[in-house]
């Protein structure tokens, strides 16, 4: 029997286009934190969380984090539809996730955020991890 790796496939269903799509998450079994900075940053051995909460679409872009991409109601993802879908190139998020993926995922969910008049703690909440994962690259 093999190894267990640091990241599993979650299938996510699009609460935008309907489109189901795998995504990486990582074990928090694997998870062994080094050290942590005063303002929370966590580093790990291995793969770091920070790079896998938001959830993005391949389909139709749609990207939040995933206690929030289930939130949408039909107004938003009319929005969504028209803003993100119909400028949107396909990209897939559902691998391994480099720094920079990372940092594009955060920017979307952020823009996405922005147009959906998101709390601002949600969005200062973005900001935040955009910072970073800028510090980690």
């Amino acid at each position: 029997m093999g190894e267990i790796g640091e990241l599993y496939e979650k299938n996510v269903k699009c609460p935008v286009c309907n489109i189901e799509f795998k995504t990486k998450k990582v074990r928090t079994s694997r998870l062994r934190l080094i050290k942590r900075d005063k303002d929370f940053l966590s580093y790990y051995k291995g793969e770091n969380p920070l790079k896998y909460n938001i959830f993005v679409c391949p389909h139709c872009g749609y990207a939040a984090s995933e206690s929030k991409y289930d939130s949408i109601n039909d107004k938003d993802r009319k929005i969504i539809l028209k803003e993100v879908t119909s400028k949107w190139n396909s990209r897939d998020y559902g691998g391994k996730r480099t720094v920079d993926d990372a940092i594009e995922t955060y920017k979307l969910a952020l823009y996405i955020g922005q147009l959906l008049d998101y709390k601002r703690i949600d969005l200062g909440s973005l900001c935040l991890s955009i910072a970073w994962l800028y510090r980690i690259k």
